[in-house]
């Protein structure tokens, strides 16, 4: 059985160094920063309520702190419902001229297949026409000779 190669054997060093370092910058760095003004904020309102000082403006800090991020979601939400209604505003206007569009299309195909096929089949159908009529005229033509049958006889 062959054995799989490591693949940490066949990491570049220069690209997984570049990977580390941007990482840091992009992940570690900023979730670091965020937890130490959080970290901060918090001694600020407990240093605030220790020594006495009125804890109104820091709560009502706190308060704008949790909105803010509340916010961004809620008019993300809200763009994203803004497009989807112009979006059925649009196709509520637009549709129905495009769908007619495409309706007379299929029918002008409809028309050039029936007439298409209407061309081919008419010989065929001419041709069993005809025969059925003559079957019918050598059937009606042939009657009168035909001997009756009497009743009894085999």
């Amino acid at each position: 059985m062959e054995e799989i190669p490591q693949l940490r054997n066949n990491r570049n060093e220069l690209t997984h160094a570049k990977h580390r370092k941007e990482s840091f910058w992009q992940i570690i760095f900023p979730f670091s920063l965020g937890f130490l003004i959080i970290l901060g904020l918090a001694a600020w309102v407990i240093v605030s309520a220790a020594t006495g000082v009125s804890v109104r403006p820091a709560a009502d800090t706190s308060a704008i702190f949790m909105i803010i991020p509340t916010m961004i979601v809620a008019l993300i939400f809200l763009v994203i419902s803004a497009a989807v209604a112009y979006g059925v505003i649009w196709l509520n206007r637009n549709l129905p001229v495009l769908t007619k569009r495409i309706q007379d299309v299929f029918t002008q195909v409809q028309n050039t297949v029936r007439q298409i096929s209407d061309k081919t089949t008419a010989p065929v159908i001419q041709a069993e026409g005809l025969l059925a009529g003559l079957q019918t005229f050598f059937r009606s033509a042939a009657r009168p000779f035909k001997r009756k049958q009497s009743i009894g006889r085999e």
